[in-house]
């Protein structure tokens, strides 16, 4: 889910960055919970503050200008090694 596209196709221009309203984070949930179902990947942006809160909702792609540093607290968080 990218906030900014997300808020421009409901109308909601300005509401790129937390917190999000009440149609985002519904709309979010709807999507999260047809991707769990599926089994498919929800990705969505990830920072170092959020990476945790990310996974534990459900989120197994991060995307972010802070990817690679949450990439490090998320696999400490969920107990991975690194990949090299």
């Amino acid at each position: 889910m990218g906030p900014r596209r997300h808020g421009m196709s409901l109308g909601l221009a300005d509401a790129h960055d937390p917190p999000y309203p009440a149609e985002m984070l519904a709309a979010r949930a709807k999507v999260l919970a047809a991707c769990k179902a599926n089994k498919l990947a929800f990705l969505e942006q990830v920072t170092p503050e959020n990476v945790a809160a990310q996974i534990d909702a459900g989120v197994m792609v991060g995307a972010g200008r802070h990817a690679a540093a949450a990439a490090e607290i998320g696999r400490r968080h969920t107990h991975r090694p690194e990949p090299w």
